[in-house]
């Protein structure tokens, strides 16, 4: 039993993430969750220097997110990219599944304490207000400017949806930013069972950020990402220290577990003058990782790309203006299937944005 309850543990779980939700701080690693994250960067790329911002305002009750709200987030973003992977857009509202289902896949009891957490924890996510520049698309032209946004709103089981309906699971509405930005694939593979088994809240940070700056690094050569700690303070964030024994004291811990479960190689905290910088190297688990992900990755996004393209021939099929609108669906379901062979989904309507399986299709389903 012992030998079976490990080989779960290890096994990994896949998820996808916003990748800039995981460079970027939207919660908090400090016991003070009430005052703002700002962080400001500037990157110079071809020879054009952009200034990148960021600014996330809690709410004045409930404060910053914290680690365990950030894991409630990314099981929300799993839910999110199946969507999109399964329709090739995400739906505008989206069930997200009954606590009890959040607590299983988190690995904690069933019990109301727990409920409650994971309930304060998506009202906290949804009443986080972004102001962004440079970072996120600000438009569907996929503009890179300012942006202002929150990431979804919520309905919990029982409480009426905008439909008028009452709600049979939890729901979120997804901020139309925030899902014109995930439905441009800027994601990123994430081991969810990993970062369920990290202890420290500063090793699970460590993990989202550097697994985005190490993607660079394709080899296993000694090819170090090296930080300032003030700069490392800010994006992570965490309250700054003085003194290098503190600095030593706030973030060996975190770096010993990322060690010892092999994402990271090896770390060198080093002071040059007044500052202390802090070098990273890539661990084989990271190299795992890339080596799944880049499998997975090149057929989803072909899946992706040809539901997209399904969408795209459904939509320019030529309808007469006169004909009733069941009969101009019937047609597009016809030269749907001539096309498709039976394994298809087509898009309804022209207004509301429904994604099913064409008629013929689906009675084929039944079928088999």
């Amino acid at each position: 039993m012992n030998v079976n309850k490990k080989k779960k543990e290890e096994k990994k779980e896949l998820i996808r993430s916003e990748v800039n939700l995981l460079k970027y701080p939207f919660y908090t690693l400090d016991k003070n969750r009430f005052q703002r994250i700002k962080f400001e960067e500037v990157e110079t790329k071809n020879g054009k220097t952009t200034v990148k911002s960021l600014e996330v305002s809690p709410d004045l009750k409930l404060g910053l997110p914290t680690p365990f709200d950030a894991k409630v987030f990314r099981i929300i973003e799993m839910h999110l990219y199946r969507d999109l992977k399964r329709n090739g857009k995400i739906a505008k509202c989206l069930d997200i599944g009954p606590t009890y289902q959040i607590c299983k896949i988190l690995r904690i009891e069933h019990q109301s304490s727990n409920r409650e957490l994971i309930k304060k924890a998506i009202k906290r996510l949804s009443l986080l207000g972004f102001l962004t520049k440079n970072i996120f698309y600000s438009d569907e032209k996929k503009h890179l400017g300012e942006a202002s946004f929150h990431l979804f709103d919520y309905k919990f089981k029982g409480e009426e949806l905008r439909n008028g309906e009452v709600a049979d699971s939890n729901y979120i509405y997804p901020s139309p930013l925030y899902k014109m930005n995930l439905e441009t694939y800027n994601i990123k593979p994430l081991d969810f069972a990993y970062i369920r088994n990290l202890n420290s809240g500063i090793a699970f940070r460590l993990y989202e950020l550097l697994g985005v700056k190490f993607f660079k690094i394709k080899d296993k050569k000694n090819t170090p990402i090296r930080y300032s700690y003030e700069k490392l303070c800010k994006i992570l964030p965490l309250k700054e220290q003085k003194y290098l024994s503190y600095i030593k004291r706030q973030l060996i811990p975190a770096l010993k577990e990322l060690k010892e479960t092999k994402f990271l190689k090896d770390y060198i905290l080093e002071e040059k003058g007044n500052k202390v910088f802090i070098k990273f190297y890539p661990g084989e688990k990271y190299f795992e990782e890339i080596k799944l992900s880049d499998k997975s990755k090149i057929s989803e996004i072909q899946a992706i790309i040809n539901l997209k393209e399904h969408f795209l021939t459904a939509n320019k099929f030529k309808i007469s203006k006169g004909e009733p609108k069941s009969f101009r669906f019937k047609k597009r379901a016809d030269d749907c299937y001539k096309k498709c062979k039976g394994d298809c989904i087509v898009e309804k309507g022209s207004s509301v944005r429904r994604f099913i399986y064409c008629g013929y299709c689906k009675k084929l389903k039944k079928e088999r």
